[in-house]
């Protein structure tokens, strides 16, 4: 107060304006609630402890083992130091600047996904990129829109995979990973979570050991939910639109979720797989929901996702019965054109209401049927 000579009051109106600025700021870039107390490994209340005494535990809470680099976090450090890199230098350079890209980066190879209005410019994206250090590849690939899917453990083996691979195909769309892990899991590994800004870490100080070492490995950073290894194969696709861990709870995770990005179209895959059958499928509705009235694009889950985009064996019983039936109406219709027509134009009141009965049902009702027979016909020869 004494600082920008201010009164308490107006003082206390400027932290909360400056708090408001951080978290709108921290929304925007990162999708995230920035005062979530479940985004840091530790919170001190300052009003049960001074400053100095804040700072002392601090410094030696940092030289515990649980906050030292271990190869995956040093790994993971340099990928977002090298996106990072990558997206100052594109920012930066006169041909690159006024694009809009998303950058990751995964053990030295660099993937710029971006739309196709910035087309002209990307090719310039290697010449950018070419001189920074620890680049080992460049790929550049092109998208239209974005896929979102969620899911608690991601494996590009599975179904839900190929099925968004060749959906994504179609519309030409990069997918975009969220992962939504299970409760009681540590939240912030290193790994997956798709942070901007890493704390730092503080070398212990060993005590002298007469040149002996441990000859023992760091252990590995904690499972990341198979997100790495899903990125690096939709990288290697030309489909990556990158990725990162969300919360375990549905507000969480749609304060994750990047709002900038226009979505086509946003896949629930397998969540909440440690609750019951009952319980998970309530769940899934509730997401489903939620994200429904939050986000304005559609959301499906993965059995809808094979039922409304995916052309299966299931399908072709229903594929045969409608053209069947339309094959049988449009015959009958162009073999009986008099009767009909005769039928229609009736004189009498009777006759036209029962006419205007006829064509209400059965007009609709015929192109149901015709539409979704083409429509599984479309499904079937992959073309939307």
């Amino acid at each position: 107060m004494q600082r920008i000579n201010v009164d308490r009051d107006k003082a206390k109106k400027y932290l909360e304006e400056v708090d408001e600025g951080i978290r709108r700021w921290v929304h925007t870039f990162y999708g995230i609630a920035w005062d979530e107390s479940s985004h840091y490994d530790m919170i001190i209340n300052l009003q049960q402890m001074n400053v100095d005494n804040a700072a002392t535990a601090l410094s030696s809470i940092a030289q515990l083992p649980d906050f030292q680099m271990t190869p995956a976090s040093e790994r993971a450090m340099k990928d977002l130091w090298l996106a990072a890199k990558a997206r100052v230098l594109l920012a930066r350079h006169e041909k690159t600047s006024k694009c809009s890209f998303k950058v990751r980066a995964a053990d030295g190879v660099i993937t710029v996904n971006y739309l196709p209005r910035y087309a002209a410019m990307a090719e310039f994206i290697p010449e950018v990129l070419r001189d920074l250090e620890g680049v080992k590849e460049i790929r550049s690939t092109i998208s239209t829109t974005n896929i979102l899917w969620i899911q608690e453990h991601f494996d590009p083996g599975a179904e839900i995979f190929k099925h968004l691979i060749e959906i994504a195909s179609k519309w030409n769309a990069a997918i975009e990973l969220l992962r939504m892990p299970p409760e009681g899991e540590r939240q912030l590994s290193a790994e997956d979570k798709n942070l901007e800004v890493i704390s730092q870490s503080f070398p212990v100080e060993r005590g002298y050991t007469g040149g002996i070492e441990e000859d023992e490995s760091e252990p590995e950073n904690q499972d990341n939910g198979g997100l790495k290894e899903t990125l690096n194969r939709l990288a290697e696709l030309g489909r990556a639109g990158g990725g990162r861990t969300g919360g375990s709870s549905p507000q969480k995770l749609l304060d994750a979720i990047d709002r900038s990005v226009p979505y086509s179209l946003i896949v629930i895959g397998d969540v909440f797989l440690s609750k019951g059958e009952a319980t998970r499928k309530r769940m899934v509705r509730e997401l489903q929901s939620l994200l429904l009235d939050n986000i304005k694009s559609p959301v499906v889950t993965n059995e809808e996702l094979k039922s409304q985009f995916i052309f299966g064996v299931k399908h072709l019983p229903k594929l045969i019965s409608f053209l069947i039936i339309t094959v049988i109406f449009y015959f009958l219709v162009f073999t009986n054109q008099q009767p009909i027509l005769k039928f229609i134009s009736a004189s009498t009141l009777g006759g036209k209401v029962l006419a205007v009965l006829v064509v209400v049902i059965f007009v609709p009702l015929v192109a149901y049927i015709y539409g979704s027979a083409v429509n599984l016909i479309l499904k079937l020869v992959k073309i939307e």
